[in-house]
């Protein structure tokens, strides 16, 4: 985002989101479902998809 100068406002536009949901998935206060998959697909469609999302590990 900070490459492209994007704000919150802009990435929940480019991804089909509210800037509301956008915000809470940045902060991480929300985990992404299929509809956020998508809008980041769609938002960064030249990113490779391990540079978008970071798995973490459900035992820690």
């Amino acid at each position: 985002m900070q490459s492209l100068g994007w704000s919150g406002s802009d990435l929940a536009r480019h991804m089909g989101v509210s800037v509301t949901e956008a915000n809470r998935l940045l902060r991480g206060a929300r985990k992404g479902g299929k509809k956020a998959i998508g809008g980041f697909l769609k938002a960064f469609p030249n990113e490779k998809w391990e540079h978008l999302f970071v798995l973490s590990n459900s035992k820690q």
